[in-house]
């Protein structure tokens, strides 16, 4: 198999996961749940991401509130990520591998399909938290410092992403089929 034919499969693939994630029910009560927890989560998280880091110091309640931050974000990205991962049959919580295991995919094609999902919100939640913080230390301090671009990049955007794509990647490739 060329390397033409290999794209024009995987695209097939990406095609058929975004039917079936259309065609899935998103509405039911489990998935709306977690796009509502999700989005209040991560809400306020990207709200304090705008705090200038100035206003930090080093003692340890700042050092809780970087953890903090940084929580609320990855468990804010884990619950948008719940409705690709999982799925809720006759009030049981299943891996959404036991239904994809029918569909002509692969897990790799899996994989990249809700790792491009998390990547997407990770840089649209980062773009916001940077910009917020840049906006909120310029008119506030009426400068900028290099931490004020690092702070929303490793600690908003890096940890949680990275966090968070684990849970992803061990959830498709740990799960169990019939077909495993």
């Amino acid at each position: 198999m060329d390397k033409n034919e290999r794209k024009d499969r995987t695209r097939g693939q990406v095609r058929l996961l975004q039917e079936f994630y259309k065609n899935l029910q998103t509405w039911e009560v489990s998935s709306v749940g977690a796009w509502l927890g999700a989005g209040i989560l991560l809400s306020v998280g990207t709200a304090l991401f705008w705090i200038p880091s100035q206003e930090y110091g080093g003692d340890s309640l700042d050092q809780m509130m970087y953890v903090l931050m940084t929580y609320l974000l990855w468990i804010g990205l884990v619950l948008y990520m719940n409705p690709y991962t999982t799925i809720t049959e006759e009030r049981k919580r299943k891996s959404i591998m036991e239904k994809l295991q029918y569909l002509p995919v692969s897990r790799r094609s899996i994989l990249r399909f809700q790792l491009k999902k998390l990547f997407r919100m990770v840089l649209i939640l980062g773009t916001v938290q940077l910009v917020g913080q840049c906006a909120v230390t310029a008119i506030a301090y009426r400068r900028l410092e290099l931490r004020n671009l690092l702070f929303p990049i490793l600690l908003g955007m890096l940890v949680p992403g990275v966090m968070s794509g684990l849970i992803v990647v061990t959830s498709v490739m740990c799960a169990k089929t019939s077909k495993s």
